[in-house]
């Protein structure tokens, strides 16, 4: 996950941490050519977890 001083305040590296780990995984699949080998029948769902980011940034709030 990324690492930054801003980050660790309000637990906000895992509000924001998941996101952009399966964003960075979907461009690295797109970049790396990935889909241009493997046949065209076969179907990829990445889970974000958005809804976990919504219980994470209620109990961070209330932290504050």
């Amino acid at each position: 996950m990324p690492d930054s001083p801003r980050l660790d305040r309000w637990t906000a590296r895992w509000i924001t941490g998941m996101l952009a780990e399966t964003h960075l995984s979907i461009m690295a699949m797109i970049l790396g050519g990935v889909f241009d080998q493997v046949p065209e029948e076969l179907r990829v769902c990445f889970a974000h977890g958005d809804g976990a980011a919504v219980g994470r940034g209620d109990r961070a709030r209330r932290r504050r």
